[in-house]
C-alpha cells in the first residue's frame, strides 16, 4: 500500500506536523505553525493554545501558511518570527507574528498585519483559550478596558453567553503561591464557553460579538494585536511527573445508550452486501430528515421506511417546522402518520433547526398518538449543543431534548478532536441541570464538521474529495474517535446516541459502485470503514452497561469500557505516530486481544466477517496488570469472561 494511503487509514489526515518544544523558564510548551500549545507549569496547564485566526462571513476559519519562520532557542527562553498568509476566496490578510518566552516564565505573542484585499469578515485577531480542567469553578480576576477590577468564577456548568466582556486581563491561580497574568491588547477582547460546540476550554477572542457582523475589511487596513502571560509568586518547584500510562476502570455503571445511524446520503441506497454488513450493527433506529416544504419528502419517508424494515429498526425522524408554521405540517403528519415503521421519536425543531414551541410539540404528539406504541416527542436544537443552552425550552410538553455535535466547530486537527472528547460529557452534566429530569438524546454525532458543504476539498489524494468529505470517517483515528465518544456521552447519562450514516463518506461503509476520492485513499467499493467494528462491538454488549473509565493521558490514549452479563469487554484506542503501552487498573486476569491496526486494517474492511470470527488470543502476562502496547492509532479489544 502507498505510504500515503496507509497515512490515510491510520489517522485520516496527514496534519501531524511536528511541534518544536520549548520552555520559558518553568514553562513548557509547543510551537506549530503558528500557534502556541499547552502552554504547562509541571503537570498542570497554565493555557491551552495561543492563535491568531481570521475567520470569514460563515465562521469558517481561514488557513494559514508560514514564511520566513526563524526559532531562536535558547534553552530556558525562546523568540520566534515568521510571516503569515490567510489567502482563499477573495479573502488576503498578512501578518508579522513575533513570540517571545523569557527565562521569568513570560511569553508575548504580537501579531501586526494588514489586508491585501477588501473583503468580509466576521473576525481577524489573537485568541486564548484557558483549560477546563484547571480553570473550570475556579476564582479569577478580570481587570476590564476601564481599570474596574472585577472578581469572578470560571463557569462550572457551560455559560450560554459570554462569561467576561471588555477585557484587559485575565488573572488566575496556576498552583498555590502561583498566579498567572494574561494582558490583551489592540482591540476589545470578551470570552466565551467553548464547550457550548464541545470545545475543552474558555476562549478569549478580540471583537465583541454585539459588534456588527460581517464586517468590511478594506485593502490595506492595519491590525495590530498582542497578548502577553506573566507568572506571578514564587511556589515549589513542579516537574512534570512521568506518570505510567494507565486506563483505570472506576466505579460507576450506566445504561448502554440506544445507537442508531442516519439513513444513507441520497443516491446511496444500501445495496444487498450492505445491508448485510449493517444487520450486524442491529442499529435501534434510523434517523431521517424531514422538511414539510421539500418536494422529496415522500421519497424520504418511503426509502427510510423500507431501509428500516430490512435492519429491523425503528425510525426516529427529525422534523423541522415550515417557515409558515405548525399549519404547514399537515402533509408531513399525514405521510408518518400512515407510515408503516415504528416511528421510536420524533425531533421537533423550528425551521431554523431552533426548539419547537410546546404548541407545537403538543400538535405533533396529538397527530401521531393513535400510533402503537406512540412515538415520543422532544426538542432541542438540529445543531450544537450552543443553540440548546441559549434558549432552555421549559420541560412541560418536552418528552426529551435533544442537539447535534461535532468536533471540529473552531479547529479541525486531530489533537483538537481528540481534546473535545471529553466535551461531550461537559454537554450533557450542563443540559441535565435544566432538563427537569428529562431523557437526553444526542443526534446526529459525526466526526466532519455538520457546516455547509464548502468548495471541494483539494487535500485529497489523486484529486479534490467531495464537499463534506472528512478522510477521518476512514480511518482508524476515526475508529478510536467512535469507540471513547460512547464512553463520555454514556458516563454522563445519555439515553440515545444517533451516528453518523449507513453508506458513504458520512457513513460506516462504503458503497458497492464507490464514490469520488474513497479508492485514492485506499478503501475499496463495498469495504466496511474501521469505525464499523467499534460499533459491531457495541452491538454485541446491546443491554448492557458502560463502566466509567478514566485515562492519565487523554491526549495520547482514551479508552471505553462495556459490561453485559459476565463479559466485560475494554477497547483503547491510541492517538500517537509511535508505540506506547498501556495498562488496565481495575480488572485482573488475562483477557483474549483483537488488534485493530495498520497491519490488517485493510482486510478488516474488506471482509468483516471474517476478522471478526477470527479467534482472538489471549494477552501474554500473569493478568494481576493487564498491559497491551499499543501501535501506531491502533484500537485494541480486550475481552474477561468474569467469575
Amino acid at each position: 500500500m502507498a505510504n500515503d494511503s496507509l497515512r490515510r487509514l491510520q489517522c485520516g489526515l496527514d496534519d501531524i506536523a511536528p511541534r518544536v518544544p520549548l520552555r520559558a523558564g518553568p514553562l513548557t510548551l509547543q510551537f506549530g505553525n503558528g500557534d502556541l500549545w499547552y502552554l504547562r507549569y509541571g503537570d498542570l496547564e497554565v493555557l491551552r493554545r495561543v492563535y491568531a485566526a481570521v475567520r470569514d462571513p460563515g465562521w469558517a476559519t481561514i488557513p494559514i501558511a508560514l514564511r520566513d519562520l526563524v526559532i531562536a532557542d535558547r534553552g530556558d527562553s525562546f523568540r520566534i518570527r515568521f510571516s503569515a498568509v490567510h489567502r482563499e476566496r477573495g479573502i488576503h490578510f498578512e501578518w508579522q507574528g513575533e513570540i517571545e518566552g523569557g527565562a521569568d516564565g513570560s511569553v508575548v505573542f504580537r501579531m501586526d498585519g494588514a489586508a491585501r484585499t477588501t473583503f468580509l469578515r466576521n473576525r481577524i485577531g489573537i485568541c486564548v483559550l484557558h483549560p477546563i480542567e484547571e480553570c473550570s469553578g475556579k476564582p479569577c480576576e478580570v481587570v476590564h478596558t476601564d481599570g474596574v477590577v472585577e472578581p469572578g468564577v470560571f463557569p462550572g456548568l457551560i455559560s450560554p453567553h459570554q462569561p467576561f466582556k471588555n477585557i484587559r486581563e485575565i488573572r488566575h491561580q496556576v498552583a498555590p503561591g502561583l498566579q498567572a497574568r494574561v494582558a490583551f491588547a489592540g482591540d476589545v477582547f470578551e470570552m466565551e464557553d467553548q464547550r457550548n460546540w464541545t470545545d475543552l476550554s474558555f476562549k478569549t477572542y478580540s471583537t465583541p460579538l454585539e459588534f456588527p457582523i460581517p464586517a468590511e475589511v478594506r485593502d490595506g487596513t492595519r491590525i495590530e494585536q498582542s497578548v502577553s502571560l506573566r507568572l506571578e509568586g514564587s511556589p515549589p518547584a513542579r516537574p512534570r511527573a512521568k506518570l505510567e500510562k494507565t486506563l483505570s476502570l472506576l466505579s460507576g455503571q450506566f445504561p448502554m445508550p440506544d445507537i442508531g445511524l442516519g439513513v444513507s446520503s441520497p443516491g446511496l441506497p444500501p445495496d444487498e452486501r450492505a445491508l448485510k454488513h449493517l444487520g450486524l450493527l442491529r442499529p435501534k433506529h434510523l434517523r431521517v430528515d424531514l422538511r414539510p416544504a421539500a418536494p422529496e419528502m415522500g421519497g424520504r419517508v418511503e426509502s427510510a421506511t423500507a431501509e428500516a424494515a430490512r435492519l429491523g429498526a425503528a425510525l426516529e425522524v427529525a422534523l423541522f417546522l415550515p417557515p409558515s408554521g405548525a399549519g404547514g405540517l399537515d402533509p408531513a403528519l399525514a405521510l408518518l402518520d400512515t407510515c408503516p415503521a415504528r416511528i421510536a421519536r420524533v425531533l421537533l425543531f423550528d425551521h431554523a433547526g431552533l426548539p419547537a414551541s410546546p404548541g407545537d410539540l403538543a400538535r405533533v404528539r396529538q397527530a401521531l398518538g393513535s400510533r402503537r406504541p406512540a412515538p415520543i416527542v422532544g426538542t432541542g436544537a438540529a445543531g450544537n449543543f450552543a443553540d440548546l443552552n441559549r434558549s432552555r425550552p421549559a420541560p412541560s410538553g418536552v418528552d426529551f431534548y435533544c442537539y447535534s455535535a461535532n468536533p471540529q466547530v473552531h479547529a479541525s486537527d486531530n489533537a483538537t478532536i481528540v481534546e473535545n472528547l471529553r466535551g461531550l460529557g461537559e454537554t450533557v452534566d450542563t443540559a441535565r441541570s435544566f432538563s427537569g429530569g428529562r431523557p437526553l438524546v444526542v443526534s446526529p454525532l459525526t466526526i466532519r464538521t455538520r457546516r455547509k458543504p464548502g468548495p471541494a476539498d483539494p487535500d485529497g489524494p489523486g484529486g479534490p474529495l467531495p464537499p463534506g468529505a472528512d478522510p477521518r470517517q476512514i480511518s482508524l483515528f476515526g475508529a478510536g474517535w467512535t469507540a471513547c465518544s460512547l464512553g463520555y456521552l454514556a458516563s454522563a447519562d445519555v439515553r440515545s446516541v444517533t451516528y453518523f450514516e449507513t453508506v458513504g463518506w458520512p457513513g460506516v461503509l462504503a458503497p458497492s459502485g464507490g464514490v469520488p476520492g474513497m479508492t485514492a485513499c485506499g478503501v475499496q467499493p463495498g469495504a466496511v470503514f474501521p469505525l464499523y467494528h467499534v460499533l459491531a462491538d457495541f452491538a454485541e454488549h446491546a443491554g448492557g452497561r458502560i463502566v466509567r473509565t478514566r485515562s492519565n493521558d487523554p491526549l495520547s490514549f482514551d479508552g471505553v469500557a462495556l459490561a453485559c452479563e459476565r463479559r466485560l469487554r475494554v477497547i483503547v484506542a491510541s492517538w500517537l505516530n509511535e508505540p506506547q503501552t498501556v495498562r488496565i487498573d481495575g480488572v485482573v486476569g488475562r483477557p483474549r486481544v483483537r488488534r485493530l491496526n495498520s497491519g490488517n486494517v485493510v482486510r478488516a474492511m474488506q471482509d468483516p466477517a471474517e476478522f471478526r470470527s477470527a479467534e482472538a488470543p489471549e494477552l501474554p502476562g500473569d493478568g494481576s496488570r493487564p498491559a497491551v502496547v499499543l501501535e501506531p492509532y491502533e484500537v485494541v479489544r480486550l475481552d474477561w469472561l468474569m467469575e
